[in-house]
């Protein structure tokens, strides 16, 4: 797993600044996964006209929470060769929406050469209701429609298989022990492994790679809290 930042990052300057009669200012969170494959370069992405991580991203990278102020965004993901996608989010206070940047294919259009053949897109998960022990959450932005996966908690026999649907969520309930490690498989290939530290639940995306087969991005999802 690819991940920019672990920990709380509150870098719109609305969000850090107290009014007057103090106030705290009313945040809630954004987190970005990179899983756009195709074209070339790193992806860039911006929020209300501004260029969060002017390096760019690479495909499978993932930020924290990064914190905005309530009410709504423009969000525009940028990457050469892939025509650029522009969404409005609407953001409530304490919430923490995941957007999930990839690449759809368009039709092919006679004539039309220099139009790119892919358009990025953003899928927005919401954050799970917080429940008891360990929970991971699967999704997949993959081309193909149904990914099936194979999941196993170290030192347990019995695995648990889950199909997981095109730009669809799949839960899968892990018990309450801390501390396993969690294997993830589909067909032959080994997807990676995720460490259950923390009760609540664990998400993980699937993409395509670019040299074919199935990436995985995980992170932890955790309720911030924000201080008053």
């Amino acid at each position: 797993m690819k991940t920019i930042s672990n920990i709380l990052l509150l870098t719109c300057s609305l969000c850090v600044c107290v009014p007057a009669h103090g106030a705290p200012p009313k945040i809630g969170f954004i987190r970005l996964v990179q899983a756009v494959s195709p074209g070339t370069g790193k992806v860039n992405v911006r929020i209300d006209g501004e260029d969060i991580f002017p390096k760019g991203y690479d495909l499978g990278q993932c930020t924290g929470g990064m914190g905005f102020h309530e009410g709504e965004h423009r969000i525009e993901v940028i990457k050469q060769g892939v025509e650029p996608a522009t969404v409005k989010l609407s953001l409530a206070e304490g919430e923490t929406v995941t957007l999930v940047a990839y690449a759809e294919k368009l039709p092919v259009i006679p004539g039309d050469a220099d139009k790119p053949v892919w358009k990025a897109r953003l899928l927005r998960l919401r954050q799970q209701p917080p429940e008891p022990g360990f929970h991971l959450t699967l999704a997949s932005v993959c081309l193909q429609e149904e990914i099936p996966v194979r999941t196993l908690l170290v030192g347990r026999k019995s695995p648990e298989f889950s199909l997981v649907r095109r730009l669809s969520t799949v839960g899968v309930r892990l018990g309450r022990s801390a501390g396993d490690t969690l294997e993830l498989q589909t067909g032959d290939q080994q997807l990676g492994n995720v460490s259950l530290d923390e009760k609540g639940n664990y998400v993980v995306i699937l993409y395509d790679k670019e040299g074919g087969g199935v990436g995985m991005v995980s992170f932890y999802d955790p309720k911030f809290v924000v201080a008053g």
